[in-house]
């Protein structure tokens, strides 16, 4: 399995998935079985459905959540907490306040949830803690107004712009259509909001690309 794969090339000791003691997963939902039964599910939710696609998402997620041992930022005091990044993709925030979104529009958009009392559950249930990576990725950025966000690096020599979606409370955008560019920086900016671990990102995106045989997968599309 490529997860596996990724894991071993990472040089983790241990392959265990979310062993470590913040995540609060029950046993049966740390298997490899149950990981890739929800990550398939995610994936067809959120047209996560070509090998670029999922090989972007698979490397930010991977650097993440910590090489997929923890669903929950580290740190033992935050200014956000409760709200502290969960998840495979680590939401993050109340969004209870003007300019901001987060727990509060993903448990909306679920249609369940106290924002404000059961924010533990992207720690807590594999479903919501993977689910929440796809929604973050298609429509859980935060941008300005405006059809066109301009990348914040060029790529191959180009500034590069990707088409903005407009919902009824704020902007944001599908990171699937930088992915199809191949954009790693953009990629990495929109997930993270800067560059943090990015020759990570870099290296566990090249990886996957060898783990995939990228080049065959692409021919085959």
């Amino acid at each position: 399995m490529m997860v596996k794969q990724l894991r071993q090339s990472a040089g983790l000791t241990s392959l265990e998935l979310f062993s470590k003691t913040n995540c609060k997963l029950d046993d049966k939902d740390r298997t490899y079985e149950r990981f890739t039964e929800e990550l398939n599910l995610m994936m067809k939710k959120y047209n996560i459905n070509t090998c670029l696609r999922k090989i972007h998402f698979i490397a930010q997620s991977f650097v993440e959540s910590d090489k997929f041992q923890t669903l929950k930022e580290y740190g033992k005091s935050l200014p956000y907490d409760p709200w502290r990044g969960r998840g495979i993709i680590q939401l993050t925030h109340a969004g209870n306040t003007t300019g901001t979104i987060g727990y509060k529009q993903y448990f909306e958009y679920l249609g369940k949830f106290d924002f404000e009392k059961d924010y533990e559950v992207l720690n807590s249930d594999l479903h919501i803690a993977i689910d929440v990576g796809g929604y973050f990725w298609t429509v859980g950025k935060l941008l300005s107004k405006g059809e066109y966000l301009k990348s914040a690096t060029k790529l191959n020599g180009e500034w590069q712009y990707y088409k903005k979606t407009r919902l009824p409370n704020y902007t944001t955008i599908d990171i699937n259509i930088v992915a199809d560019r191949d954009h790693i920086e953009q990629v990495t900016y929109l997930v993270n909001g800067g560059y943090n671990h990015l020759n990570e990102r870099i290296e566990y995106t090249n990886r996957l690309k060898e783990i995939l045989g990228y080049e065959e997968c692409i021919n085959k599309i």
